[in-house]
């Protein structure tokens, strides 16, 4: 048995967009590991995580949201070694 840990990380302006970013890249994630028949109930949500970016204005001593972030890492445990 082999455990793994995969993630995603997607920087946009909007949460939506960054959701969106990280969900096709997960999706695409998740359909290798379908190919190598890795079922179900061995795939597990580690940590799902959306946060503000902020940029710092040194002058006035501000900070400033200029995006988003979202993580989303998966643990899989890969019984069949031979076939993946």
């Amino acid at each position: 048995i082999a455990n793994v840990y995969l993630g995603v990380n997607a920087r946009e302006k909007t949460v939506a967009d960054a959701q969106a970013q990280a969900a096709q890249a997960m999706a695409d994630i998740m359909a290798v590991l379908k190919q190598y028949e890795i079922a179900d109930k061995d795939i597990k949500t580690q940590q799902f995580s959306i946060s503000p970016v902020y940029e710092y204005d040194k002058e006035d001593g501000t900070s400033v949201i200029i995006g988003y972030e979202v993580t989303n890492t998966v643990h899989v445990k890969i019984r069949d070694l031979a076939n993946s």
